[in-house]
Parts: structure tokens; C-alpha cells; sequence
């Protein structure tokens, strides 16, 4: 370890001017990759790896004559047939980059508090162990999908396990979103209100925030042709790099004055069970996995490219968390790292960015999870003004539950990934998976594959005693 700390340090102010000037190199290269690379994939990937739209909110002209008189679950078929229809193969590397975005979200900037939370060594091993299981586990749904051609998680655990698989993946699925846009009100309140401090000296409530937030997304939220937010794709993407940039840039200039942080330990035994449900949460990406098969030009190197994928995310995770760890050490007080960034109009702009920028990515987030909510109460309902007005009630509830719930949450939302990570995130990732490939799979596998299946399910379940 020792070895790995020593180093020569530039003296601060030759760092400084150096990095200033790499900082604004880098980040302008960037900007022209995402551009270039989202342009691209943007508008393909989104319709597709959102929920299919139902009916009224799609064009009927392009539908089969008998779609009036099929079935729900064949009008549902049809429509998914249309919209893939309109959606170019992504050859392999669009298919690596589209499943990386997928990936890569805000959640790298929980991760250094994450992981001083588990301590430097456990939060390695989490995030190594986690991505092994995590790797297995889609390779188990994608077979799965084999047994179901065409189908979504939802279908294979109807066929999986009848009505339980199909209730089981819709719990766990909504969860999940609803956890991952209280993350989002959390990064949106805390940084505006931090800048409302520091730059013009008020103290204004979280409340206040939170209220806002409301009136904002409550109408955001009504949208239903939510590929109308593809653009804000371009701008989020660059936005995660140059903030991690500008992160890495700002610590290692912190470091330049005052050298490695204290408090650092290997194992911390008061919360290192926490780090367990963060690695999960990391790698929570299974969202996007199976509809971007459909649209892989070579289904086959599918797996493959998943699991450089997923590489890709445990290497850039790592290091992020353990530099940004050995660096700050016990003032990682905060869940965000944001807020170990110097107070200059530098940091205020990223953080007005990035808020502005997960103001567009609530409404794609909750979207999933407020059409599985309304496919339960709306689906005895005849379509009618009154259905419509309805359904806008439930997700204006729904974006109020979400503030709220984060209101209610204080200063501890590493704690709730935690939590998410392990009661929702966990069953998504590796128990389903392995209790659908058993059933489907039933009398096909070797012992060695049932004891791995069972180990990740019992690695769930000791996650919730926990």
C-alpha cells in the first residue's frame, strides 16, 4: 500500500494552472464525442428500451387492421411490432456505448461516501463480487429470453412462475425507479440549495425545494410520448463526464495542498454492510439488457459485450470511489461528493447543470414504473376522458410521493441506496433471474449451475436480514 501512496507531488500552484488547462482540453473533447455518439443512438435506443406505450398514445394508421379486435395481450404484441419496426440495428459498439449509458448515471456521485462507509477493501471486494454475480445473473436472463422469444422480464416471469413471476418483477421493477427519482430530488435539492447558500447567503428550506420540484415534474410527468426527452440524452451524458472530470481535477488539487485524507480504514465495522446494497445499486442497469438485444445487429456477441460493459463500470466505479476515498478520507460527510468541491462559480454551474439536466431524466425514470402502476388500477377501465384525467391524477400522486418521501429521508440518502440496493435492486439482479432460469430451465442444468443459482438467492436473502 505504501508503495501505491508515494508519489511526487507538483507544487500547488504549477498543478493547478496544469490541470485548469487539461480540465477545459478534456472536457471540450468530450462534449464533441457525446455529441457525435448520442446523435446517433439517442432517438433509437430510447422508444425501445422504454415500456411499450399503450394504445392511445400511439398512431393506429400503422397498426393491423384486426388490432381493434385482438386481444389485449396481442394488441400489446402488435404495437411492440410497430415500434421495433422503426428502430435501425445498433452494430456492436453502438450496442457496447448504448448499453455503458445505460450504466453510467448519477450514482457515481454517491459512490466515495458509499464506499467510506464499507472502507476501502470491502467496497473493493463488494463492487468485484457484485460484478461477477451481477454478470451471471443476466447471462441466466438472457437465456431465460431464449425460452421467450420476444418477451420483456415481465413476460418471462409469467412464464416462469404464472402470476407471482409477473407481480414479483412489477414490484421490484417500480421500486426501483421510484428509489432511483428520490435519488434524483435529493441531488436537485440539496445542490440548489447549497448554491442558494453560499452564493447569495440565504438559508432557505428544503421544503421549499421540494415544492418546487413538484411543480415542476407533476406536469413533466403527464407527457405519455416520452421520446420527445431523447435530446436531453446529448446533454446529460456530457454532463456525468464533466463533472466526474472536474471532480477528479478539483481532488487532486485538493490533495496537492493537503495530501491524503485521515480516517480511511480497510474495514469499517460500524456501517460495512451498507457498501453491500451501494455495489448492487452500481451496477443496477438490467433495465436496458434485454430491450437492446432486440436491437443488436449480432445477437451473438451479446454476451460478450455485456461483460466488457459491466467491466467498463466496475473499473471506472473503482477507481472513482477509492481515489476520491484515499483523497478526502473523513470529510466525506455528505452522500454527495459535490459537496467537497470548492464554493466558486465553477462548481455552482455543474451543480445548476446537472439539476437542470435530471429535471428531463425524472419523467423517463418514473415513467416505467408509473405504466406498470396504472396497467393495475386503469385495466378494467374503457378508454374515456375520465381514464385519462385519472391516470393524470395517479402520476401527479406519485411525483408527490416521490418529494416527499425524499423530504422525509434527511441527510441520510446513502443509506436508502443502501436500502434500495438491497430490497429491490438485489431481487432484480440476481434472485429473479435465478429462480426463473431453474424453472425454465428445469432438468436442463448441471449441479454446479443449481448450487450458483442458489447462492445468489441466498445472497438476497441475507442482504434483507440484514
Amino acid at each position: 500500500m505504501a508503495t501505491y501512496l508515494r508519489y511526487r507531488i507538483l507544487t500547488s500552484e504549477t498543478l493547478k494552472t496544469a490541470f485548469q488547462r487539461l480540465g477545459v482540453q478534456v472536457c471540450m473533447q468530450s462534449m464533441i464525442l457525446i455529441r457525435h455518439s448520442s446523435m446517433q443512438l439517442d432517438t433509437n435506443v430510447l422508444i425501445v428500451g422504454e415500456h411499450i406505450r399503450e394504445g392511445e398514445d400511439i398512431d393506429e394508421t400503422n397498426l393491423p387492421e384486426n388490432y381493434k379486435n385482438a386481444t389485449p395481450n396481442s394488441q400489446r404484441r402488435m404495437i411492440e411490432a410497430v415500434q421495433k419496426s422503426h428502430v435501425k440495428k445498433l452494430t456492436p459498439m453502438q450496442t457496447y456505448f448504448s448499453l455503458l449509458k445505460g450504466f453510467v448515471c448519477t450514482g457515481i456521485l454517491y459512490l466515495p461516501k458509499n464506499f467510506r462507509n464499507g472502507g476501502w477493501a470491502w467496497a473493493f471486494v463488494s463492487m468485484v463480487l457484485s460484478f461477477f454475480l451481477t454478470l451471471f445473473c443476466m447471462i441466466k436472463l438472457l437465456e431465460c429470453k431464449s425460452k421467450t422469444p420476444g418477451g420483456s422480464f415481465t413476460d418471462i416471469g409469467m412464464k416462469a412462475l404464472g402470476l407471482k413471476g409477473k407481480y414479483m418483477v412489477d414490484i421490484f421493477l417500480s421500486a426501483a425507479q421510484i428509489g432511483f427519482v428520490t435519488a434524483y430530488i435529493f441531488f436537485i435539492i440539496t445542490s440548489i440549495q447549497a448554491v442558494v447558500h453560499d452564493a447569495f447567503g440565504y438559508q432557505v428550506d428544503r421544503i421549499w425545494f421540494g415544492l418546487m420540484c413538484f411543480v415542476i415534474y407533476a406536469p413533466l410527468c403527464l407527457v405519455r410520448k416520452i421520446e420527445k426527452f431523447s435530446i436531453t440524452h446529448i446533454f446529460a451524458d456530457a454532463l456525468i463526464l464533466i463533472t466526474t472530470i472536474v471532480i477528479l481535477i478539483y481532488a487532486t488539487m485538493y490533495l496537492s495542498d493537503n495530501g491524503w485524507g485521515s480516517g480511511i480504514y480497510a474495514l469499517n465495522t460500524a456501517t460495512w454492510l451498507d457498501m453491500v446494497g451501494s455495489a448492487v445499486y452500481s451496477y443496477e442497469g438490467i433495465g436496458v439488457v434485454l430491450p437492446l438485444l432486440e436491437v443488436t445487429q449480432k445477437p451473438e456477441m451479446y454476451p460478450k459485450i455485456l461483460f466488457y460493459v459491466l467491466l467498463t463500470v466496475m473499473a471506472l466505479y473503482v477507481s472513482f470511489g477509492e481515489y476520491c476515498l484515499f483523497i478526502y478520507g473523513d470529510q466525506l460527510v455528505t452522500p454527495l461528493i459535490t459537496n467537497n468541491l470548492p464554493q466558486n462559480a465553477i462548481t455552482y454551474t455543474i451543480k445548476v447543470l446537472f439539476s437542470i439536466n435530471l429535471v428531463f431524466t425524472y419523467p423517463l425514470q418514473l415513467h416505467p414504473a408509473s405504466i406498470i402502476i396504472e396497467s393495475y388500477i386503469f385495466k378494467n377501465m374503457e378508454k374515456s376522458p375520465k381514464r385519462q384525467w385519472l391516470k393524470n391524477l395517479s402520476r401527479t400522486l406519485l411525483v408527490a410521493f416521490t418529494v416527499l418521501f425524499c423530504l422525509s429521508l434527511g441527510n441520510n440518502l446513502d443509506k436508502f441506496i443502501s436500502v434500495l440496493g438491497s430490497l429491490a435492486c438485489t431481487p432484480i439482479s440476481f434472485t429473479l433471474p435465478c429462480i426463473f432460469h431453474l424453472k425454465l430451465f428445469e432438468g436442463e442444468l448441471t449441479k454446479r449451475q443449481v448450487y450458483i443459482e442458489f447462492f445468489c438467492t441466498g445472497f438476497t436473502i441475507y442482504h434483507w436480514n440484514s
